[in-house]
């Protein structure tokens, strides 16, 4: 068994995923808010992936409105915003969080928490409130891009989740 390593600290390394994949991808600047939370009637998207390690284990999910992922979908398709379906609203929702988990995963590994990412997945909602999982990690950030409130969660544990006996 390997020996286990720090958590590290997670706001530095979302925001740098983040920031990476809105520019890279989108030319989109994000700002970090203390915005708490937003328009209760706005209509959500909440994308999930699973990172899976030996050293550490748990959640990247990221809630997006649907005005500002129909906005990005429409920008990437170069398409009008009205011609956008909710299948690519949904398929973008999740890759928006794969690349996310995917850059978070790969700064972790870079100090030595290798992970494997499981395939994301979407729903409608907002992100719940839920408390920390023994030995683990949790940021929450919420930030603005175009005039939309994003909001990441992540949280990691040390090793592999344990199923409980009964």
């Amino acid at each position: 068994m390997k020996p286990e390593m720090p958590i590290p600290e997670l706001g530095g390394v979302v925001a740098s995923a983040l920031a990476e994949v809105l520019a890279t991808q989108f030319k989109l600047p994000v700002i970090a808010s203390d915005t708490p939370s937003a328009d209760q009637s706005e209509q959500c998207l909440i994308g999930t992936v699973k990172l899976t390690g030996e050293l550490l284990s748990g959640d990247v999910r990221l809630e997006l409105p649907e005005a500002f992922v129909t906005m990005i979908t429409a920008a990437l398709h170069e398409s009008e915003v009205a011609r956008i379906t909710d299948e690519e609203i949904v398929d973008m929702t999740g890759e928006l969080c794969n690349m996310l988990a995917g850059r978070i995963a790969a700064t972790l590994a870079a100090i030595g928490h290798s992970s494997i990412l499981s395939v994301p997945t979407v729903a409608r909602g907002r992100l719940p409130e839920f408390e920390n999982a023994p030995r683990a990690e949790t940021s929450w950030t919420n930030w603005t891009c175009e005039g939309h409130l994003l909001k990441v969660v992540v949280q990691l544990a040390s090793g592999r989740d344990e199923p409980e006996n009964p």
